[in-house]
């Protein structure tokens, strides 16, 4: 068989009915691959009907080298996962709730937005989302209105330094960590907020004030980037 050459061959393979309905619970398969000794076939319905064409060992390597490797029971909402230079990652959408952080003059019960928190290896990342209710991949993150996090969803842990790695067990362990295990201070605490530029505590004073029930989430300021560009690993210096 000759793969490189200026005329584009199709193979035209009519899979058997029953093999289509019956591959998984029932429903049709989007592609199917049939590997011989010195051919991989490809076969897929166009539009017209099933054709079957020829991809390299190559090709077909790199396309599930770049598939998610999903293992284990994943945290409830979680919204995928992944390998970034042979590191997992993962991302989940945690809902609004009231939460009580620390710091160390006083501490603050406050509701959250949504938030998107995501770890791989030791590096976490944390973003606040707009809209409530489980996200699409195209919508925009938002800054966490939290100090000692940065406009990248990156944190600086301060004296924690003991970081679990990621792991869907350990991933929500380590946003309560995040969250109500350990202090915030005044360290990267402006420009969280459209309200209070100065400082988010400030902001966290008229919440606690007003006793709150929702995070106004027409405060927060955007990132530029979306939940793709973070589950294709650009959190990390991956993805797009």
């Amino acid at each position: 068989m000759t793969t490189q050459t200026t005329e584009r061959r199709r193979y035209r393979v009519k899979p058997r009915r029953e093999d289509i309905d019956t591959v998984v619970l029932g429903q049709h398969p989007l592609a199917q691959l049939t590997i011989y000794p010195d051919l991989v076939l490809l076969t897929r319905d166009d539009g017209t009907g099933w054709r079957s064409y020829p991809i390299t060992p190559a090709a077909l390597a790199q396309t599930f080298s770049s598939a998610p490797n999903v293992f284990g029971i994943l945290p409830p909402h979680t919204l995928g996962c992944g390998t970034l230079n042979g590191i997992r990652f993962y991302a989940v959408y945690v809902p609004p709730r009231q939460v009580t952080l620390t710091t160390p003059l006083r501490t603050y019960t406050i509701p959250l937005p949504p938030l998107v928190w995501a770890g791989r290896g030791r590096e976490y990342r944390v973003y606040a989302l707009a809209e409530e209710g489980q996200p699409t991949h195209e919508v925009p993150l938002y800054q966490a209105p939290f100090p000692n996090t940065y406009r990248n969803g990156a944190i600086c842990w301060g004296e924690v330094k003991e970081l679990q790695e990621a792991t869907p067990a350990t991933l929500l362990p380590m946003l309560d960590l995040f969250l109500t295990g350990s202090q915030f201070n005044h360290h990267v605490a402006n420009d969280k907020s459209i309200r209070r530029p100065g400082s988010i505590l400030a902001l966290y004073d008229d919440l606690a004030t007003e006793q709150a029930e929702r995070y106004p989430l027409d405060d927060l300021l955007p990132t530029g980037n979306s939940l793709v560009w973070l589950l294709s690993g650009g959190a990390w210096g991956g993805g797009q």
